[in-house]
């Protein structure tokens, strides 16, 4: 974690806590941390390089499949992501994906949750042409997006 001030806080024992509402080290107490080793290793090469991190974003926002939704799409399983809406003038949005859609593969890699979306988009960085595989309705659509810099706030 990073502080408004340039110092680097020890990401390997920070713990937030109720009672003290912020980051406490060494207490026994509270929510843990952790982060994958290749993601930590990339954000201090970009942090080194640069003095900032860059991560891919195209402006979509989703939710799971539950079972039911996946029921009520008439999909077999429930794998995937459920596009719930896209920005006005973001990549998601000029590349035709809209809500109701299903992503199911970004870059040939199958995706089964928000998170495993937002990871394969933020980990190929700003500028990077990706390739989407969405359903709508019964009908598989592929599509390509050129991946934006992930703003600091998104506006709708």
């Amino acid at each position: 974690m990073a502080r408004a001030a340039p110092a680097v806080v020890n990401i390997f024992s920070s713990k937030a806590t109720t009672e003290q509402r912020s980051i406490s080290f060494g207490d026994p107490y509270g929510v843990g941390f952790a982060i994958p080793i290749d993601l930590a290793n990339d954000v201090m090469r970009q942090l080194v390089a640069r003095g900032r991190v860059m991560r891919g974003w195209i402006g979509v926002v989703g939710r799971g499949l539950t079972p039911q939704l996946a029921e009520s799409f008439g999909l077999r399983a429930p794998l995937g992501v459920l596009v719930t809406a896209t920005l006005e003038y973001r990549p998601a949005e000029r590349e035709g994906l809209r809500p109701g859609d299903v992503l199911t593969r970004v870059d040939g890699r199958a995706v089964t949750s928000t998170h495993e979306v937002l990871e394969a988009i933020a980990s190929a960085g700003p500028g990077a042409l990706i390739t989407l595989e969405v359903w709508r309705g019964s009908e598989r659509r592929e599509t390509r997006a050129v991946t934006r810099e992930r703003p600091l706030v998104a506006k709708p």
